[in-house]
């Protein structure tokens, strides 16, 4: 038996958004927690922030973009 053009359809597109969820979970950030120090330059942090200003926030995620792309 032949696939109905509007099941075809609907398979395509569950098969296209399948693909764009597993792309979006492989390109997300992973989610860092407060360790006490700068994610960065592990400068001691007496609060919950990730790093001591946004001059460390920035070089981190340079970082971690050079990282992705090797």
């Amino acid at each position: 038996m032949f696939a109905d053009p509007v099941d075809k359809a609907s398979a395509i597109e569950e098969e296209a958004r399948q693909r764009a969820i597993a792309k979006a979970r492989a390109n997300s950030k992973p989610t860092i927690l407060p360790k006490g120090s700068c994610y960065n330059c592990e400068e001691p942090l007496n609060n919950k922030k990730l790093f001591c200003d946004a001059d460390c926030a920035t070089d981190h995620d340079k970082a971690e973009r050079a990282e992705r792309m090797r």
